[in-house]
C-alpha cells in the first residue's frame, strides 16, 4: 500500500538548482555573444584600417599626376 502512494517519475528540482541551471545556461549563452561582439568589433577595425589605406586621401600621386 505504501508503493501506491510515493510517486513517480522525477522528483521536483529544488528551486536553487533549478536558479543555478538558468543562471548557467545564461551564462554561457551571454559568453557566446560576448565572443561574437568581440569578433564583429575586430573585423570592423581591420576593415577600418584596410579602408584608410585605400582612400584617395592617403593615395600618393604619380608623378604624371603632379606634373597636372
Amino acid at each position: 500500500m505504501q508503493a501506491l502512494s510515493t510517486s513517480r517519475g522525477p522528483k521536483p528540482a529544488d528551486p536553487a538548482s533549478r536558479r543555478t541551471a538558468e543562471l548557467e545556461a545564461a551564462k554561457a549563452r551571454l559568453e557566446a555573444e560576448l565572443a561574437t561582439a568581440r569578433s564583429v568589433i575586430r573585423i570592423q577595425g581591420e576593415l577600418s584600417a584596410l579602408l584608410a589605406k585605400l582612400s584617395p586621401s592617403n593615395v600618393v600621386p604619380s608623378e604624371s599626376e603632379q606634373q597636372r
